[in-house]
């Protein structure tokens, strides 16, 4: 009866994406960040399924169908791709080598390909998704409003969770399940819950709130539809309360120095005198180092990074980590060992908390090079776009988008999950979309 049901429902979902294909694309990025990985839905008998997971092939191959059958669509894509060969390339060869990896490691390699092929339709496909079907700034913009949406519906979860004290719907969770240890035994700091809404730790939840800080600020401005400006209002006020509540210190210093480059960024686009501003900047820059110096000599370097039984725990296990897995690099420095496979070498821990070392170590010297060149190759598009960009709101999107990308990049030596990393490909679509459009309305 099961296969019934799922027959009807991706039947369903095939006929959407066919028909209205921008729509479908929406649904599934919606379903993929707020449905929790660690939920399966069963249907009177049958094995439990993830909705997402059976989605994303369906939208792949109504994808196929489209690129063959439309040239426009076929069209946008490989014009998207030319503008911005480095980047793609980059991208391409860095997913590919996981596969690759996986084929050669010494571990194993069933878990290393699948989990290379999952990170493949999870993260790049969705972004393709979006390069193809969406074409026009309306509705880009539409789709940079529903991540707004869906950041406002995980922080209303997550207070939910908060006042609970426990995580989310893990009377649905399977005891046998590969995310059960993770999401069941529950997370404390400070003798106080971590937050993880939807995710399955607490410090992708607050990654996911970091890197939408920026882009939630671009929709408080005055040229936005009042009720979604009011969300945006509203949300950069309780995001630092959300972040805290993760537990995550990086979180709570990242979340800290992106509202304070916000406010540099505001303060510059302010109507006032050149040296107003340059005195409005230097005053706010001189009392975040000054606050900042007293914070430091006042706790000094062990209060900052020890505290508490669980704090030391932290930062003990991460240094820990480094100091195993940089010579296990040596074992296979070119292409890793494969993903999730890096782990192999630390002592019995079963994550990684430095998406570099992850890298180095499941797709080697080659994998980290392309993820560092994917990474400048990002950051220089933003920083030219907002210095030559025609339109003033995408010179500002852009310099927030700078904003939210160097704090991921930034968080990414203290995490190693790559949940939200479908939300920064997608947003990085958009961008490369707007700034193409930009392009062709100032040669026609």
């Amino acid at each position: 009866m099961t296969i019934v049901y799922v027959a009807a429902l991706l039947g369903l979902y095939s006929i959407l994406m066919l028909r209205w294909p921008r729509t479908g694309t929406a649904l599934l990025i919606a379903i993929t960040l707020l449905w929790p990985a660690y939920i399966v839905l069963v249907w009177l008998s049958g094995p439990g399924i993830n909705p997402q997971r059976l989605m994303i092939p369906v939208a792949i191959m109504v994808w196929s169908f489209h690129l063959l059958a439309i040239p426009a669509y076929r069209g946008q894509l490989v014009s998207i791709v030319g503008a911005n060969r480095d980047i793609f390339l980059m991208i391409a060869a860095f997913f590919i080598l996981g596969i690759f990896s996986g084929f050669l490691s010494p571990f194993d390699k069933g878990q290393a390909v699948r989990g290379s092929l999952n990170q493949i339709m999870l993260i790049p496909m969705l972004m393709v998704l979006v390069l193809t079907y969406f074409n026009k700034p309306a509705s880009i913009h539409k789709l940079l409003i529903l991540f707004v949406g869906i950041a406002l519906v995980v922080q209303i979860l997550g207070a939910v969770e908060w006042v609970r004290q426990e995580v989310l719907f893990r009377e649905f969770v399977d005891p046998s399940s590969e995310f059960a240890e993770n999401v069941l035994e529950g997370k404390i700091r400070l003798d106080k819950h971590r937050v993880t809404s939807v995710f399955d730790n607490p410090l992708s939840y607050a990654q996911f709130l970091v890197f939408m800080a920026p882009l939630i600020m671009f929709y408080r401005r005055k040229r936005v539809h009042p009720i979604w400006r009011s969300l945006a209002w509203f949300q950069l006020g309780v995001i630092p309360i959300s972040v805290w509540s993760t537990g995550s210190r990086t979180g709570i210093v990242l979340i800290l120095l992106s509202y304070f480059w916000g406010f540099v960024l505001w303060l510059r686009r302010c109507r006032m005198s050149k040296g107003l501003r340059t005195l409005a900047v230097s005053t706010l820059i001189a009392s975040a180092g000054f606050a900042a110096a007293i914070v430091f000599l006042r706790l000094g370097t062990e209060g900052l990074l020890g505290g508490n039984e669980s704090l030391e725990a932290s930062t003990a296990a991460r240094v820990y980590q480094l100091a195993l897995g940089i010579p296990a690099i040596a074992e296979s420095p070119i292409y890793g060992f494969g993903v999730h496979q890096g782990t192999n070498f630390l002592g019995g821990l079963t994550s990684i908390d430095n998406y570099y070392l992850t890298t180095v170590l499941e797709k080697g010297v080659v994998g980290l090079g392309l993820l560092l060149g994917v990474q400048i190759a990002v950051i220089w598009r933003l920083h030219r776009s907002s210095k030559y960009r025609s339109s003033g709101g995408l010179a500002s999107l852009t310099e927030l988008l700078m904003v939210a990308f160097v704090t991921l990049y930034l968080f990414e030596f203290t995490l190693s999950v790559v949940e939200v990393f479908s939300v920064t490909y997608i947003v990085l679509a958009c961008f490369l979309l707007l700034n193409r459009i930009d392009e062709h309305s100032k040669l026609s």
